[in-house]
């Protein structure tokens, strides 16, 4: 009874030190790319030029032309500009927070992409429609 006691002990714990061991190996090599987004106050000092990143932060000062749309992209300490050749979202305003997938080339993020948080609700057509009529 008592050798089986220590068995299922030393499994457990070589089991144990495996597992923290794998985990601790992965999170390694994973290093900073583990972070959802930069801000851009750490884009100039941490990030490589013509790497693909996600930036996060706040919109401010759009400018559309007609080779696409310029913002600037803010956090409290810095900003930098984006420029994105395409169709901004509809929910893209000054004062939102946006992430962006660009390249960062010369002070310039080259977005890909232009993702925006929205409203967590759903509404189906029928039922959005309808306070809008004053049915």
């Amino acid at each position: 009874m008592l050798l089986l006691r220590w068995k299922k002990f030393w499994f457990l714990s070589l089991g144990l030190l495996l597992f923290s061991g794998a985990v601790s190996l992965l999170l390694f090599n994973l290093g900073e790319s583990i972070s959802f987004f930069y801000l851009p106050s750490d884009i100039e000092r941490t990030v490589g030029s013509n790497r693909e990143i996600k930036v996060g932060g706040v919109v401010g000062g759009i400018k559309k032309s007609k080779g696409g749309v310029r913002f600037l992209l803010s956090d409290d300490t810095a900003e930098i500009e984006v420029l994105y050749e395409g169709i901004l979202p509809a929910l893209v305003q000054d004062g939102m927070n946006v992430v962006v997938i660009a390249r960062f080339e010369d002070g310039l993020l080259f977005a890909k992409k232009v993702l925006v948080k929205h409203d967590e609700r759903y509404y189906p057509p029928e039922d959005f429609i309808k306070p809008l009529r004053g049915k």
